[in-house]
């Protein structure tokens, strides 16, 4: 099935790790206007979801991309930074994308 929208995808992604009860959370980047200012909310380049895999707790960044998409350059960064940490990081173009993960998610 092919999702129309990356928030589609991201949906279907978000599933799957509840599914596998993956602790796992979205991630908002950039600001939002509020009363009086602004919030910043994620740093620029942050994977669209974080997850806690089973057993190890090492934090995986899960960056979601629509089929012929590419990261940008702050993404890019953001992920040699986590890599660099010792953290996983994984670009999804579809949610069959995870099953190749599902060791590093600690899914048997």
């Amino acid at each position: 099935m092919r999702l129309a929208r990356e928030a589609d995808l991201q949906r279907t992604i978000l599933d799957y790790l509840r599914l596998h009860r993956i602790f796992h959370w979205r991630s908002n980047s950039g600001k939002v206007r509020v009363k009086g200012g602004w919030v910043k909310l994620a740093p620029k380049g942050s994977p669209d979801i974080f997850a806690v895999p089973k057993g190890d707790g090492r934090l995986l960044g899960i960056e979601v991309k629509m089929p012929g998409e590419v990261q940008s350059e702050e993404q890019k960064a953001f992920q040699r930074a986590m890599e660099t940490a010792g953290c996983d990081y994984v670009v999804v173009y579809d949610v069959s994308d995870l099953e190749e993960v599902e060791v590093v998610l600690g899914i048997e």
